[in-house]
């Protein structure tokens, strides 16, 4: 779509285009404007065109105007997988509770870590590696320590988990 509208606003550069090449072969100089004008439609506005489709295409899950222009542009967006359905989503926040495949489960925030950032620290917003790229890896940001007998809570560090590790995830949405 981005294509198909470039090329309606490039057709009005083709006299310019022409004064240029004419004046290049006679070996003449030719005005400052016509250089600026195929700059502008030449690298402006695919730029501004193809930035503000891709801005409105990562707004798509979002309500109001945006998001519905978003949808019309990029589409729905559907994930090539579930694993990028569920961590694609911009802003997204809960519990997640991680189960290994050696059966040990990892239970953490998936948010932006409290009191985080100074120099040194680990990130502080937990990550999940998307497609294309093949390694499945989650990076969670805070994790929570669960004591069983008195049920008590604590927060403590981050993880790491390497995606052929995961045997499968459950995620709570912060309500």
């Amino acid at each position: 779509m981005a294509s198909a509208l470039y090329l309606v606003l490039a057709v009005p550069a083709i006299p310019i285009f022409s004064a240029i090449a004419k004046s290049a072969m006679a070996g003449a100089t030719t005005a400052a404007w016509r250089y600026v004008a195929a700059f502008v439609i030449l690298i402006l506005i695919p730029m501004l065109i193809g930035s503000t489709m891709g801005w409105l295409t990562n707004q798509r899950h979002q309500k109001g105007v945006r998001g519905w222009l978003g949808r019309r542009i990029g589409s729905v967006g559907y994930a090539n997988r579930a694993w990028d359905h569920l961590f694609g989503v911009k802003g997204l926040e809960g519990t997640i509770r991680v189960i290994l495949t050696d059966g040990t489960q990892i239970i953490g925030k998936w948010a932006r870590r409290d009191g985080g950032g100074a120099a040194g620290e680990p990130p502080t917003r937990s990550y999940a590696s998307g497609y294309p790229t093949e390694q499945r890896d989650l990076y969670i940001s805070q994790l929570i320590r669960i004591d069983y007998p008195n049920a008590s809570q604590t927060t403590s560090g981050a993880a790491w988990i390497p995606g052929e590790s995961v045997r499968y995830v459950e995620f709570y949405p912060k309500a």
